[in-house]
């Protein structure tokens, strides 16, 4: 599968990921801190079978990809926000250091076929091959290419034209849509790896 598959959600998203993926070297890079990342694999490793079927994902010096079928009634806002809140105060803890960790917002994508499945687990994993971190994927230690980790199986994910949408919550933003059950991928990057957006 190329890129350009003729669905135009997928089609912004690649492109999303093209302009927005930070330099390996953009931040602090505190996930580069073996321990950290090793703390940051445990939380995304976390309620598998039960919340999650994890499929891919792997934690980069400055930011962490995802992919991931949702299950048991968690949402997509719960989701990101406990790997997010456990990890930040962890980190914190762990550096004796204070504040954001995290950008607010995370980047997600719901998977709707078998080939962007395939193309985004595929994705992850090389990221560290693509930023020169390592020569195979499966040299990469904090990825779910190296030999020592495991997945669940690619078969697993869910797809979103066969599940209803959940009942919309809102806290006073704006709301999201999401469904019952999907598999996404997800982005989350440190906060002062962020690029400033034009003009800022």
């Amino acid at each position: 599968m190329t890129k350009e598959d003729g669905d135009p959600a997928f089609d912004r998203a690649v492109r999303a990921l093209d302009s927005q993926e930070p330099g390996i070297t953009v931040g602090s890079c505190i996930l580069a801190n073996p321990e950290v990342a090793e703390a940051v694999s445990e939380a995304i490793n976390f309620g598998r079978g039960e919340r999650q079927l994890l499929h891919a994902w792997c934690v980069m010096p400055n930011h962490v990809h995802i992919v991931a079928s949702l299950m048991g009634g968690v949402s997509l806002p719960q989701y990101t926000h406990s790997i997010k809140s456990y990890t930040a105060h962890k980190i914190n803890a762990m550096l004796s250091t204070t504040g954001t960790v995290w950008e607010r917002e995370s980047f997600d994508h719901v998977i709707r076929t078998a080939e962007q499945f395939a193309w985004f687990c595929e994705y992850t994993e090389q990221n560290p091959v693509k930023s020169g971190q390592c020569a195979t994927a499966s040299d990469w230690l904090y990825g779910s290419a190296h030999p020592s980790r495991t997945v669940d199986p690619l078969t697993g994910w869910i797809d979103p034209r066969k599940t209803p949408f959940a009942r919309i919550r809102s806290r006073g933003e704006l709301p999201h849509l999401e469904k019952c059950a999907a598999t996404y991928f997800l982005t989350f990057r440190l906060r002062d790896a962020v690029r400033p957006k034009p003009g800022s």
